[in-house]
């Protein structure tokens, strides 16, 4: 059986990785909460995936 697929891709798609560190502190807050709703407007509400198992200082 194959996988289900999580986040919708259209004709072009994109990821990055980028530290905790720097998205923290473009948000400009602590707060993980905070970060989720800075992360979807600056995104425009696309898919944002959170690799909780990387080495973060957060």
């Amino acid at each position: 059986m194959l996988p289900r697929t999580i986040g919708r891709c259209g004709g072009l798609f994109s990821a990055v990785r980028i530290p905790a560190g720097f998205v923290y502190e473009g948000a400009g807050t602590e707060s993980r909460a905070d970060v989720a709703e800075f992360l979807a407007g600056v995104l425009d509400g696309g898919p944002i995936f959170y690799d909780a198992g990387a080495s973060s200082t957060r």
